[in-house]
């Protein structure tokens, strides 16, 4: 968490929470479980769930074992990236 940025909330079950900067920005944090075979179709899915709500994202990229996505609505900004477990966990031995 940036220094400048309090804790506004924390989730009961312990996988989020969301900061506060002085000047309003927003910054949340979380975890889910979700199948590998099941990140891409669920990312997919997210992003035109929030097309629909009126985001216009005007950068994404998309992989298997991670995205990135990003757009504006109003005056808000969001920024999205999210990681599958298997792409950062080291090799079994």
């Amino acid at each position: 968490m940036p220094p400048e940025f309090e804790l506004l909330h924390r989730s009961k079950d312990g996988d989020g929470a969301a900061f506060q900067s002085p000047d309003g920005a927003l910054l949340a944090v979380w975890g889910t479980d979700v199948a590998e075979s099941d990140f891409l179709p669920q990312v997919k899915k997210q992003i035109s769930q929030d097309e629909k709500e009126g985001w216009k994202f005007i950068y994404r990229r998309l992989t298997r074992e991670w995205a990135s996505y990003s757009g504006i609505k109003d005056d808000q900004i969001r920024y999205v990236r999210g990681i599958t477990v298997a792409a950062i966990a080291p090799p079994c031995s």
